[in-house]
């Protein structure tokens, strides 16, 4: 037996799998009472845990669990008091639990990649200019809106945005904190660059920090429109395209998606941690 770790993001605990076994299933909504079932031990069931085949879980009277099965785009959602079996194609609800079947449209399926699941540390840190978007990421936009913070006040700021090449692209003075670019600045689709604030007070220079972002292709920017919830989603199919845009390396787009989130659940731990990253 192998004991795989499953990080939802803040907690970590152990599952007792079949060897090499991978995640079926990741958990993209759960309220009440849900407990993971281990032998005789019970631990609670956090946000975004991988569910590998064979995976039992408790609910209690009233809980809910969404979860989403990996290979084939489909959310299942069960409610207690019951427990539910993960089977390799969908789980099986036992002991008076209910579960209902939610089939994406045509072309709309969320895939998400286990491994991708988990999120590291993204956000550049210093001790005192600090590149907050686009930041080690993908955008969607062709004319992103450049953002950072200083504590520090009287302080004037030096931007310039340059190309894998190292060929110069646009630059301005500014006193702001924010910079978007001006219409006739166009990023290429797919193309790689790199921005800098360089600080500076009374014509002295203080600090500068850099950054590196992408563009999305044609076909990632096609295929984000296309899985985009609508306004009135639900708030595992939100959880579950959060998850994509993390997969797609598209963590600003994500980070807004799971601030909405946490707003909506503060008590939650891993949206949290989400939403600060």
């Amino acid at each position: 037996m192998l004991v795989r770790l499953v990080s939802s993001g803040i907690a970590t605990f152990a599952l007792a799998l079949a060897t090499h076994a991978e995640p079926i299933a990741i958990v993209t909504d759960v309220q009440g009472a849900v407990s993971l079932l281990s032998g005789t031990a019970a631990s609670p069931l956090p946000l975004l845990s991988e569910l590998p085949e064979g995976t039992r879980v408790r609910l209690g009277g009233g809980a809910r669990l969404t979860a989403l099965y990996v290979r084939s785009g489909d959310e299942f959602t069960a409610r207690g008091p019951g427990t539910v079996d993960f089977n390799a194609v969908r789980p099986e609800a036992t002991g008076g639990a209910t579960m209902s079947r939610r089939a994406p449209p045509q072309g709309r399926e969320i895939r998400i990649r286990p491994s991708s699941v988990a999120q590291g540390g993204l956000v550049v840190r210093s001790a005192g200019a600090r590149l907050v978007s686009p930041v080690a990421s993908t955008t969607l936009e062709r004319s992103p809106e450049f953002s950072w913070e200083d504590v520090r006040r009287n302080v004037h700021y030096r931007f310039s945005l340059t190309d894998a090449d190292g060929a110069a692209v646009y630059g301005a003075e500014t006193d702001a904190r924010t910079l978007r670019l001006p219409p006739s600045v166009v990023l290429k689709p797919g193309a790689l660059y790199r921005w800098e604030v360089t600080v500076r007070s009374n014509g002295d220079h203080l600090q500068s920090v850099r950054a590196t972002f992408r563009t999305a292709t044609d076909d990632v920017r096609a295929q984000a429109q296309a899985l985009r919830p609508e306004s009135a989603a639900g708030f595992p199919t939100r959880v579950a395209y959060a998850v994509w845009l993390d997969q797609m390396e598209l963590r600003d787009e994500a980070r807004r998606l799971w601030r909405e989130l946490a707003s909506e659940r503060p008590d939650d731990a891993t949206l949290r941690q989400r939403a600060a990253n």
